[in-house]
């Protein structure tokens, strides 16, 4: 399964699904921070979406696939700005 750690707060997303079905793999998780920071420097005032990604043991119900801390769900940009 790998090694996982809850996704921190950035400036280009917002969490749209409850904090304990933030946490990835360590890889996916500096993914996200390094699209976060360019996603922000572009659109400061829109940021996308995070969903359920995976809990802290890994998984979330009634998704068996979020096991490893890969797949991420992402929402709409908030164009209307926040």
């Amino acid at each position: 399964m790998g090694f996982l750690v809850q996704v921190p707060p950035a400036r280009g997303y917002y969490f749209a699904r409850p904090r304990e079905t933030t946490w990835a793999n360590s890889l996916m998780a500096d993914f996200l921070a390094e699209l976060s920071e360019q996603w922000a420097g572009s659109f400061p005032t829109h940021p996308f979406g995070l969903g359920d990604i995976s809990n802290e043991r890994g998984g979330a119900p009634p998704r068996t696939i979020r096991t490893c801390g890969v797949p991420v769900l992402t929402f709409s940009i908030m164009w209307l700005g926040i």
